[in-house]
Formats: C-alpha cells, structure tokens, sequence
C-alpha cells in the first residue's frame, strides 16, 4: 500500500485535494522504505471520499507550503492548474514500486512529468518498451 498525505482541501480548485505521495510503502510488518516525497499534485477527491484511500492518522505536513507546486496558481484563482485523476496517482504509484510498467503511457516519459522537481523515476522500474 502507497503512502500519502493530505496538503489541503482545494474546493475552488475543481474541487480537488493537495496531496503529497512519498516512497514508502505500508506492508505486513507496517513502513518499510525511507518516507521521501515523491509528488505533490492536486488529484480529484473520488478514491479519498470513497473510502479506498483511507486517511489512517493526522500528522504534521511533511513538504513545506513552497515546496507544493500548484501553490503558484492560487494567487491567479487556480487558472491554468492541472487536476491530477486520483486513477494516474494510483498507476504512478504501481510504476515506482515496480508492480507495473513505467513507460505504459502514449507518452512514454509521462510519469516523470508526476514527480517533484529534482525526483527521478527509481532505479529498476518495469519498462514495456525497449530503452
């Protein structure tokens, strides 16, 4: 199971939800993997409100409010800010942690454009196509 944490409640925004995803993953004997951030996006609200994406605990913000890149546009009342579906979040999560392939995309370097400035896609992802 992925990690994340909720940045914020986004309703003028589409209505979306900031949230940080990190390295870690949650297994049978609980964290395993250094908790670093990896993305920080505005994704829809769906898998959060659902349930399937359950908020376990409360803690303090682990990236900083500069560090949020969709921050910018709120000075412009979220124009020209991208909504990540919370579908890609999940598919982005499945790459890093080697269950499904990196490059599956028409773009094949599409999820590279998901991570954080200066975040590179894990050494040893699954690749469909040849490099």
């Amino acid at each position: 199971m992925g990690v994340g944490q909720v940045l914020s409640l986004e309703p003028d925004a589409l209505n979306s939800v900031g949230c940080v995803f990190l390295s870690a993953i949650v297994g049978p004997l609980g964290l395993s993997g250094e908790p670093r951030p990896i993305a920080a996006l505005l994704i829809t609200p769906d898998l959060l409100m659902s349930g399937v994406w359950p908020v376990k605990a409360s803690a303090p913000v682990l990236l900083p409010r500069e560090e949020w890149p969709y921050e910018p546009y709120r000075a412009s009342h979220w124009v020209g800010v991208k909504v990540t579906g919370s579908g890609i979040v999940r598919a982005l999560l499945a790459a890093y942690h080697r269950l499904t392939p990196w490059d599956d995309w028409q773009d094949p370097n599409y999820l590279d454009s998901l991570l954080l400035a200066g975040v590179r896609r894990p050494d040893g992802v699954l690749l469909s196509r040849s490099a």
